[in-house]
This record gives C-alpha cells, sequence and structure tokens, in this order.
C-alpha cells in the first residue's frame, strides 16, 4: 500500500514539473508518451438494458381496498368462534356467534312497532269507513292516516337497524312471523379471503364496533420499499421491480414525494399479481429495481472505472489530447458493474483502468480536491 501512494505521488510530481501536463477544469491533457507510459485501459460505455439495480428490503402489504375488520355490530359476549387465524374463509361463511342483549332489545322494538302498526291499521280502515258515512271529519281520518304512515317508517327503520347488526332479511321476515326472539348474532365473511389477524377470544365481552377478525384478499399484493432520494428521482411510474430468486415481478405504481426521518428514503410502491403464492403479509424481501432504457438512458461501467472526488463518483472520457473528468450518479450495479446515469451524452470511451491514477493527477493540479 505505501508503495503504491509512493508511486502515484511520484508520477503526480513527474507530470507536474517534468513532464507539462496541462489542466483545464476538468480536463487533463496528457502526450501520448504519457498515456502509454500509465497504460491507461478505455471502452464504449454500454447501455444497460434490463439489468437488476441494487438491492432494497420490501415489506409484502395487502392493498387497503383489501382488507376488512369484521367487528360485532351490536355489544355482547362472543358464543364461539368457528375459524381461527390464518385459515382461508368464503364468503358468507360463519365466522362467530356472539349473545346480544341489545340484539333483543331491537326486536322487541320491531315486534312492539308491528303490534302498534296492526292496530293503526285497524283504526284508519274504521275511521275511513266513518268518514265516507260522514260521522267523523276529513281531520281526524288525515290524522288516522298520518299515524299509521309514520308507524310504517319506523318499521322501515327498524328492520335496516336489525340488518345492520347481522340480522339478514330472511331471519327478520321469520321474527315477524314467529314472534320468538333470538339473542344470538352471526358474523360473516364479506368475501372469500385469509383470516390475517384473530382479535377476539371466546367468552370476551364485546362492545359495539369492537374488532373480532381482520380479513384480507390476498391477490394482488403490494411491495413498499423505501429507496434513497438519489435512486427515487430516476424511477418512474410503470417500472418494473423483481425478486430473482422467487421468480417474481411488480410494476411501480406509487412513487411517494415524502422523505422518512428514519433512513431518509422514500416510498416506492409496487403491485404484484404473478406468483403471490410465495408472499406473506408482513414478509420482508429484498427486491431489485429493474434498470430499463427510458427517459435517462443507463450504462454499465466497471467498478474500478469510477473514483469520488469530494463525495462524488466521477468518472473520465477520452478527449483530445487527454481525458475529461465528469460527475456520474450510480444508480444500480450489475454482478462487477455499477449503473450510471450522465449528465451529457458521451460518444468517447472512458477509462477502465486506470482512473485511479488520473483522480491523483487531478487533484494534484488543483482541480476537484
Amino acid at each position: 500500500m505505501r508503495f503504491f501512494l509512493f508511486f502515484t505521488l511520484l508520477m503526480v510530481i513527474n507530470f507536474n514539473t517534468v513532464a507539462e501536463t496541462e489542466f483545464n477544469g476538468n480536463r487533463i491533457t496528457l502526450s501520448e508518451a504519457q498515456r502509454k507510459s500509465y497504460g491507461f485501459t478505455t471502452e464504449p460505455l454500454l447501455p444497460a438494458t434490463e439489468v437488476l439495480g441494487s438491492r432494497y428490503p420490501a415489506e409484502v402489504v395487502v392493498p387497503n381496498s383489501q382488507l376488512h375488520v369484521i367487528g360485532a355490530l351490536q355489544g355482547g359476549l362472543i358464543e364461539a368462534l368457528m375459524v381461527a387465524e390464518g385459515e382461508h374463509v368464503k364468503q358468507g361463511q360463519i365466522l362467530a356467534r356472539i349473545q346480544s342483549p341489545g340484539l333483543l332489545e331491537l326486536q322487541r322494538d320491531l315486534l312492539q312497532t308491528l303490534t302498534q302498526l296492526k292496530l293503526a291499521r285497524s283504526t284508519l280502515k274504521r275511521d275511513e269507513q266513518l268518514l265516507n258515512e260522514g260521522i267523523i271529519p276529513k281531520r281526524r281520518f288525515l290524522e288516522s292516516q298520518s299515524a299509521w304512515q309514520e308507524l310504517i317508517t319506523q318499521k322501515e327503520q327498524q328492520e335496516a337497524t336489525l340488518q345492520f347488526s347481522g340480522m339478514d332479511s330472511a331471519a327478520i321476515a321469520a321474527l315477524e312471523q314467529s314472534r320468538k326472539l333470538n339473542s344470538s348474532m352471526t358474523l360473516t365473511a364479506p368475501f372469500d379471503g385469509v383470516l390475517l389477524e384473530q382479535m377476539a377470544i371466546p367468552g370476551q365481552k364485546l362492545e359495539a364496533a369492537d374488532p373480532v377478525f381482520q380479513l384480507g384478499k390476498l391477490s394482488p399484493l403490494w411491495l413498499e420499499i423505501h429507496v434513497p432520494v438519489s435512486v427515487v428521482n430516476s424511477v418512474v411510474l410503470g417500472d418494473t421491480i423483481a425478486i430473482p430468486e422467487l421468480d417474481i415481478t411488480g410494476e411501480i405504481i406509487t412513487i411517494g414525494r415524502k422523505v422518512h426521518a428514519a433512513d431518509q428514503g422514500t416510498l416506492i410502491r409496487a403491485i404484484v399479481r404473478d406468483n403471490i403464492e410465495q408472499l406473506r403479509p408482513g414478509q420482508f424481501v429484498q427486491a431489485r429495481l429493474v434498470l430499463n432504457s427510458n427517459e435517462q438512458q443507463r450504462y454499465l461501467i466497471p467498478r474500478k472505472g469510477i473514483v469520488r472526488i469530494n463525495h462524488k463518483a466521477m468518472i473520465f472520457y477520452e478527449t483530445e489530447g487527454g481525458y475529461t473528468a465528469i460527475n456520474v450518479h450510480i444508480v444500480g450495479s450489475h454482478e462487477e458493474q455499477l449503473i450510471i446515469t450522465l449528465p451529457q451524452v458521451i460518444t468517447s470511451p472512458v477509462v477502465i483502468s486506470g482512473a485511479v491514477s488520473l483522480k491523483a493527477i487531478l487533484i494534484g493540479a488543483g482541480g476537484e480536491g
């Protein structure tokens, strides 16, 4: 290592004092003999098409629209749970039975309204006959008619409340026919899915709206990734992410605007539609951006072709009589190569071997050091 530093310093001194190297900003002018003495190797930049970028941790998430919390619509006591966390359920399947005093009260109210409605109907029919015979004024008939209509509205509202509490139309019709109260309330699955979480146990007392299960539909799924701000600027909607080990790809549907304080990353969300049986909600995987040629061209360059000056990544490309340094942006890696974007189009070959020596010359000459 000491020999390398000494050799580099010696060459810098040699080029500054003896060889009369010329500098112009980030441009280094060298004679042909000087270039040969260093043994620089140059190659054209290769476009990076359909290559994988760096790895980033990604969390598997169920889309919000595919999540549903199933809770008690009336307070009560859990009599039985028919299923458990992790099970697949079908739409309409009974998940739990709850004994609910509140449900009994709602049923009593409906039956009381039905009794009142029957009486009001009889009163209306009698008053209609008396009106036709001229025995009562029309005002009395209209009062009876209004009372009857109010009770019909009340009955419809109470039936709707019972439906909201878990009783279906058939059960309500049976209640009105038999007039037998039933305090048992069932919770059913609103769609096919997987029970992601069980939030209550048998025998537990529940208040209205207390959660019992969380149900999720696991197709498709989201991958949520935090990537550095420097990388997110080169990502566009519709780009692809990949998990090569699982043969999974997804399409980027969201590019966040907020920078998260914890990791200084920005959210990228991708939707995955295929091979999702290998993914589980809450799982962390290593995802990679698939770097395509889109609005900004990306290129491959060996790692040794990039140097850092003032914490900036730079490469050197051939110009007439020498080389010019230019800042680049590293957006990923592919095997032993880095993937970069350029601030301008470069058609000349770039230095692959010897970039460190050119950095030493540039710094020694007072360039971007």
